[in-house]
């Protein structure tokens, strides 16, 4: 398995909103491995169904893995909750957060010949996507993050 870190409870699953961070060696890998973090992180939240989070996740280190410049990517996840208004009344809504960094600071596209692979099919099945270039006075690179409502 790729190095990494990973903040986890007593029963060795994840135990807060803000799951820490996963760092992967940037290999073929480091799609299984953020798989399995991110299905431990939401059995840990009580989340039934992580398919498309995994699914997320997966597609976004692959891509950072085919892309990458460096040795490694950096992967979080947490869930996120905020009030919404469903159908006229205020409720609770919950999203999974996938975030990904990578050293590459190009940021992705969503190609039409790519749309079964990486941001293409993560820009399908997020609730929300989006990327962002991180300074340089924090190490650099780019964070892709999509979210999933659960």
């Amino acid at each position: 398995m790729s190095a990494g870190t990973l903040s986890v409870g007593a029963a060795g699953v994840p135990d807060s909103a803000v799951v820490g961070r996963l760092v992967l060696r940037a290999d073929a890998l480091a799609a299984q491995a953020s798989r399995r973090y991110v299905d431990r992180a939401c059995a840990a939240w009580g989340v039934a169904d992580s398919y498309e989070a995994r699914l997320i996740a997966s597609e976004l280190v692959t891509d950072a893995h085919r892309h990458a410049e460096g040795e490694w990517v950096t992967v979080r996840a947490s869930l996120d909750s905020e009030v919404a208004l469903v159908r006229g009344v205020r409720r609770y809504v919950s999203s999974v957060v996938i975030e990904v960094w990578a050293p590459d600071a190009r940021l992705p596209r969503v190609m039409e010949e790519e749309c079964v692979r990486g941001v293409g099919i993560v820009s399908v099945i997020a609730d929300r996507w989006g990327c962002f270039r991180v300074a340089e006075a924090h190490g650099g690179g780019k964070v892709v993050w999509a979210t999933v409502l659960v």
